[in-house]
C-alpha cells in the first residue's frame, strides 16, 4: 500500500521549496507524457539502516532538548511544531502486513527516540543524530520532511532537512553521509512527484541538493 500524505499549502513552501524549481508542465504538456512515456514502478518505503552507535536513551532525551528547547513550544515560535511533534504528538504507525493503521500504546516519546540514531554524521569525531522513521513520522505530521542535526563545538545543534523518504544513502569509510537519495510523492489532486539527491556539504555543515527530477503519476504502473 502506498500511503497518500495531505499537508497544507503552508507547510509545502516551508518545508520543499525544492518543488517549486522545476519548470512548470501545462496539462497539455502532462498528458503527452502520460500518453507517451514507458510506465516505471513507484518506489516504496523501506527501513533505512545507520551506522549508528549505542548509547542511553537519557543521551537521546538530552541531545533532543538540546536541540529542540522548551522555548520552541511558545506560542507564535516557527518552530514549535517540530516541538510538538517530538514531546507532545502521539503515534500513529502502519502496518505493511495487515495493510493497516496501528496506535501503539505506550509512551510515543519512547518510539521517537528508539527511531533516533546517533552517529559522526559529518566525520568531524562529534556525536551527531537524525530521527527517521519508516512510516510514522509523514502519519503524525501529514508530510514527509525530515531532520539531521549536527552537533556543534558549543555542544548545540544546527539543523539540516530534507524532503521525501529516503530510497538509498551513501556512507564514507569513516560513515559519515556522503548522499542522501529522496522521493517526495504527490499528493491530493498534484500530479507530479519528485526524486532528489542530496550531498552532504562537511566544510559548510549543509545538505545541498544537486538533482531535483519530477516524474507524473501517470508514469507509474510498471510491475517490480
Amino acid at each position: 500500500m502506498l500511503i497518500k500524505i495531505s499537508f497544507t499549502i503552508l507547510l509545502f513552501f516551508l518545508c520543499f521549496p525544492e518543488a517549486f524549481s522545476q519548470d512548470k508542465l501545462s496539462k497539455k504538456q502532462q498528458d503527452s507524457i502520460c500518453k507517451l512515456s514507458k510506465k516505471m514502478v513507484e518506489p516504496k518505503r523501506v527501513p533505512i539502516e545507520f551506522p549508528s552507535k549505542q548509547v542511553t536513551d537519557e543521551y537521546k532525551l538530552n541531545a533532543l532538548k538540546k536541540a529542540i528547547p522548551d522555548s520552541f513550544c511558545l506560542e507564535g515560535h516557527p518552530k514549535k511544531w517540530f516541538y510538538n511533534y517530538y514531546f507532545k504528538e502521539p503515534v500513529i504507525d502502519y502496518d505493511p502486513l495487515h495493510d493497516s493503521l496501528i496506535y501503539p500504546s505506550g509512551d510515543p516519546l519512547q518510539f521517537k527516540l528508539n527511531n533516533t540514531y546517533f552517529f559522526d554524521i559529518n566525520g568531524d569525531g562529534l556525536l551527531d543524530f537524525i530521527h527517521y522513521t519508516t512510516y510514522f513520522r509523514a502519519l503524525v505530521l501529514s508530510h514527509d520532511s525530515y531532520e539531521i542535526f549536527i552537533q556543534q563545538k558549543d555542544g548545540y545543534y544546527k539543523w539540516l532537512q530534507f524532503s521525501g523518504f529516503i530510497t538509498d544513502i551513501k556512507f564514507n569509510k569513516d560513515n559519515s553521509i556522503k548522499k542522501i537519495s529522496t522521493y517526495f510523492g504527490a499528493c491530493c489532486t498534484n500530479r507530479e512527484n519528485y526524486f532528489n539527491e542530496y550531498q552532504l556539504d562537511k566544510k559548510t555543515n549543509t545538505l545541498v541538493l544537486k538533482k531535483s527530477t519530477m516524474v507524473l503519476t501517470c508514469q507509474y504502473g510498471g510491475s517490480d
